[in-house]
């Protein structure tokens, strides 16, 4: 059955019809999206707490740098004590760092985060055993605190940081790398719901148009006809095919 010849009830019922159907897959389709776009920005925020925590421990290692280096250097008890306290404070916040990276890390993010766990470990056994030697004041024990400075703890200071470093590249490239699929999906999202609301509208205007023409052309016709009729024109004749209520 043509769709002319569907009542006019019928015809509006569908064309409305259709009409609600490509609002509800616009909708769904913009959710969708919607939903895309919150995931990766997730994916990004998580990124970018991973380099701030990766740029506090950098910044907790050069203060741990300045502070070790004072304690190396100082033979006054009260002052060793305070400055042992501060250093306690340091590895407390390295581990709460570490603890915090752990749960945001990805995989390749976690087998970094074990290489800079293997260098630190490391190097807090040759700190510990520094800070042992420390408390003895015997001349032999200072002999041994000074080599143990100069072959592990500056060197492997020096090895914790650079693992650090990388790790803190790494956390930024994650991050930029997550920015870049945000803004993707974000670009993506916004097309395919300018892409809906363009064929939706087309869809409206098509349909409204035929329908529109497919009810006033027949009233047209039989305008056209009432006025030849009162003018005095009974030759003219109305042919119609129609099946609904201008037929």
């Amino acid at each position: 059955m043509k769709f002319s010849n569907l009542k006019i009830g019928v015809r509006l019922g569908i064309t409305i019809g259709i009409q609600l159907v490509l609002m509800v897959v616009m909708g769904l389709m913009g959710f969708t999206s919607l939903m895309k776009m919150n995931d990766t920005a997730r994916v990004a925020n998580t990124a970018q707490l991973r380099v701030t925590l990766a740029t506090d421990w950098m910044r907790t290692l050069e203060a741990h740098q300045e502070v070790l280096t004072s304690y190396v250097r100082s033979y006054n008890a009260a002052e060793n004590t305070r400055l042992e306290s501060v250093i306690a404070s340091h590895t407390q916040r390295v581990l709460a760092i570490d603890k915090e990276l752990n749960a945001l890390s990805t995989d390749a993010g976690r087998a970094v985060l074990a290489d800079v766990n293997r260098v630190a470990q490391s190097y807090r056994n040759a700190r510990d055993e520094l800070m042992k030697l420390k408390k003895s004041a015997s001349q032999e024990d200072i002999y041994l605190l000074d080599n143990l400075n100069q072959t592990r703890i500056v060197p492997g200071l020096q090895a914790y940081v650079a693992e650090v470093n990388k790790l803190a590249d790494a956390s930024r490239f994650e991050a930029e790398e997550a920015g870049e699929q945000a803004l993707a999906t974000w670009q993506r999202g916004r097309v395919v719901l300018v892409i809906c609301g363009v064929i939706a509208l087309s869809a409206g205007v098509a349909l409204g148009l035929t329908i529109t023409r497919s009810i006033t052309r027949p009233i047209a016709e039989a305008v056209r006809l009432a006025d030849a009729v009162a003018a005095g024109d009974l030759s003219q004749r109305l042919e119609s095919n129609a099946k609904d209520e201008t037929g």
